[in-house]
């Protein structure tokens, strides 16, 4: 009698029997090697990594699964596969794993299916409970990297494998959903809203003049207030937590988490920031990185790029970001950007909504930021695809008109002498910024008629510093310091 192997084909026969609706070997490969994305490896056609006639761990499809871990590759079997295999088969195929085991030669009895999963021979064997896509990511990330012995004998070896599927005695097995035998998957894609409303508080609108309290809105904010003055440490604390979601792309920061390299990625992504900032003005880098907070935490509005990775230099928003429908309107809507720092509120809203009026006139690169084409100039396609899936999802975003979130950035000109207690100085900033924004809303609607932008959807940041001729220098120094020039 031919005796078991645990090697990949072991696994895909498994896994294919176990299909309730038809998939080709092709596309079963795709599904557990490359993770649903493309086929790495033109070389090779996948029945030739099947079968052992060639060896996946020769391919470039093996570094999938080499950089992936087992969370990452059994939340992608969780999705692949959910509506291939029904609760029965995927309990038929665990039950027939068990009696494959037993018959396997294995070297060691400690010797873990898949570095990390906790699965042994024995645990696997005598288990009662599993979470199955984890177990099949264990199985999968055990097998890739080893010999496919099947080269002259991978027919009939399949049909033994069949052959015990078919006549196996089931088990009585419990299933455990993903979501309860692993950690909430982290979210690298954006600033978490708790943590933004520990450093920033919305100035109380109730002031303001009627017009912007509707979907065109303006919001005001402060910052957190220490020892009387403004926390400019506590702000430039915050930017070095989150500056890794500004500069990288979703995919690319996810990767540092899949490939557990987190302790570099501040690092990697501050050396980036500086190095995207050097010889420009800090007051405009300082715009736009704030720009992307507050259209993040302030809006809840996520990325889909923004200036770090806009190249081409005749673009003139400082980023792109997607609004889900049902947080203003049943639409989804797409938000260019524009920031501007100055030392009155007047020459920040004068030069932002100069800004958007050269945006709006040219139609044709405002139109292009969501063309797929120029998408797929500037990312890879796992990178375009995590994007789309990630944010896009299928809402249709490519028939929605394009809406505006503009950061403004002034010197407020207003410090404690020491002679206020921290809340009689917080009161004060208060109703100074209330009196600042409710004299410049004329202009602000003044000069929307003026640049014939009526019927962009608007929504308007405002943040006052200081002064902010050295304080914006200040905030972006506090933690890029080291990294920057000059």
């Amino acid at each position: 009698m031919m005796r078991f192997n645990l090697d990949f084909l072991t696994v895909f026969t498994l896994v294919k029997q176990s299909l309730t609706n038809d998939l080709s070997e092709n596309e079963i490969y795709r599904r557990l090697i490359c993770l649903g994305n493309e086929n790495l490896d033109g070389k090779n056609d996948p029945h030739r990594h099947i079968t052992g006639e060639t060896q996946i761990n020769g391919s470039r499809n093996s570094s999938i699964i080499g950089k992936s871990s087992i969370e990452v590759m059994a939340r992608s079997y969780d999705s692949l596969f959910s509506d291939y295999m029904s609760v029965s088969t995927r309990k038929r195929m665990v039950s027939v794993l068990k009696e494959i085991l037993k018959s396997c030669n294995w070297p060691d009895p400690e010797l873990e299916i898949g570095e990390g999963s906790g699965f042994t021979l024995e645990s696997v064997i005598n288990g009662k409970s599993f979470c199955f896509p984890y177990l099949l990511a264990a199985l999968v990330k055990f097998t890739v990297p080893r010999e496919n012995p099947h080269r002259k004998d991978f027919k009939e070896y399949r049909v033994t494998v069949v052959d015990c599927y078919n006549s196996a005695p089931d088990e009585n097995l419990d299933l455990v959903p993903i979501d309860l035998a692993l950690p909430r998957e982290k979210d690298t894609s954006r600033i978490d809203g708790a943590e933004f409303r520990r450093f920033f508080t919305e100035v109380n609108s109730e002031k303001f003049p009627e017009q912007f309290k509707g979907a065109g809105d303006v919001k005001i904010f402060r910052l957190n207030i220490r020892n009387s003055r403004f926390d400019y440490e506590g702000l430039s604390g915050f930017l070095e937590e989150n500056i890794e979601h500004y500069v990288m792309s979703s995919l690319e920061e996810k990767s540092y988490y899949d490939e557990q390299r987190t302790k570099h990625l501040t690092h990697d992504a501050i050396k980036r920031f500086a190095a995207s900032a050097s010889g420009k003005d800090l007051r405009e880098v300082y715009s736009r990185l704030m720009l992307y907070v507050f259209m993040e935490g302030g809006l809840g509005a996520p990325k889909i790029f923004n200036a770090v990775e806009i190249k081409d230099k005749n673009i003139r928003s400082d980023g792109v970001y997607y609004l889900r429908k049902g947080v203003i309107s049943d639409k989804p809507m797409l938000i260019l950007g524009a920031s501007q720092t100055f030392p009155t509120l007047d020459e920040a809203m004068e030069n932002g909504l100069a800004q958007i009026d050269v945006i709006s006139r040219e139609q044709d690169k405002m139109l292009s930021f969501i063309n797929p084409a120029f998408l797929r100039m500037r990312f890879e396609q796992d990178d375009l695809s995590y994007i789309v899936d990630r944010l896009i999802k299928a809402e249709g975003i490519l028939q929605n008109d394009a809406a505006f979130g503009v950061f403004l950035s002034y010197s407020l000109d207003e410090s404690n002498d020491g002679n206020l207690s921290s809340n009689e100085f917080r009161q004060k900033v208060e109703e100074r910024m209330e009196r600042d924004i409710a004299d410049a809303v004329p202009m602000i609607y003044a000069k929307i008629k003026e640049h014939g932008l009526q019927n962009y959807g608007f929504f308007v940041f405002v943040l006052p510093l200081t002064n902010v001729e050295t304080d914006a220098e200040k905030v972006i120094r506090g933690f890029a310091g080291g990294e920057m020039n000059g």
